[in-house]
């Protein structure tokens, strides 16, 4: 599935002008159901997805539908909708690739997060996206280039590092240079044989979206409310902790995501 994604990329004078899409591969959770959805861009052409999907799960069939969004986005007559959300960005360089190697599928922990939602309760994951090149592979690599010259891989980074007082960059090997020991020595090895394993392989960008909505009456006070969202908060998190399990070079860390219903609604529009 993943390989098909690679016949998405755009031409470059597409890329510049409208940008490239994303897919979002969504879990959709409720009190008694889970239910597994792609989200396709109307560029994408019709037909293209579905046959990627059936190729490469045999005996998987499909149903288009129009484009809804994943969680109620209004609450019932009566009703306050109490809502929670964040997004998982890579923690440190993305030279570094996260951990794919498993001896089982790591999505069990993800599918047993939500488990034990109320009647009012609704939770969504989506996994976005898209193949990446030109300009967006360039800035990956020289990001491995600086990790491993010791020099910070964001313009923000080189600019603080310039105005620190007393900074300097790691020096050039030279025969002065201390040896390192040999545990920071194989590590330092094993990780440029990951990041030269990752810059092999295809890139693509991804994001990792969730929310938990809940709603309470109308009439519930300031306390119940409360109650509400701490327990929102609870499930968002338990949800975010099922991809700790991705943790190896590189890690997931946690952002706020505002407003989380808007972003989960138009995953192409952030």
């Amino acid at each position: 599935m993943w390989a098909n994604l690679v016949g998405l990329l755009r031409p470059a004078w597409r890329r510049w002008l409208t940008g490239q899409p994303h897919l979002a591969f969504e879990y959709l959770f409720d009190r008694e159901t889970v239910r597994l959805q792609v989200w396709v861009p109307g560029q994408i052409p019709p037909g293209m997805i579905e046959r990627a999907i059936e190729s490469a799960w045999p005996g998987t069939h499909t149903r288009t539908a129009p484009v809804t969004s994943p969680l109620p986005t209004t609450p019932p007559a009566g009703r306050h909708m109490v809502t929670t959300g964040g997004e998982l960005k890579l923690a440190r360089s993305e030279a570094l690739p996260i951990r794919t190697d498993f001896p089982t599928d790591p999505v069990r922990a993800l599918l047993g997060a939500p488990v034990g939602l109320g009647p009012q309760e609704r939770a969504a994951v989506q996994v976005l996206a898209r193949p990446v090149a030109g300009r967006r592979v360039k800035k990956a690599r020289r990001a491995a280039r600086h990790a491993r010259a010791g020099r910070s891989t964001r313009p923000v980074s080189r600019l603080l590092d310039l105005l620190t007082p007393g900074h300097q960059p790691r020096p050039r090997p030279s025969r002065s240079t201390p040896v390192l020991d040999p545990h920071t020595a194989l590590e330092i090895a094993a990780e440029d044989r990951v990041i030269v394993a990752k810059q092999r392989g295809t890139p693509y960008e991804t994001r990792i979206r969730y929310a938990v909505t809940s709603t309470v009456p109308d009439t519930a006070n300031a306390e119940e409310r409360a109650k509400a969202r701490d327990r929102m908060r609870g499930r968002s998190h338990a949800i975010a902790s099922a991809f700790a399990t991705f943790t190896e070079y590189n890690y997931y860390r946690r952002t706020r995501l505002r407003p989380a219903m808007c972003c989960l609604a138009w995953p192409n529009g952030a």
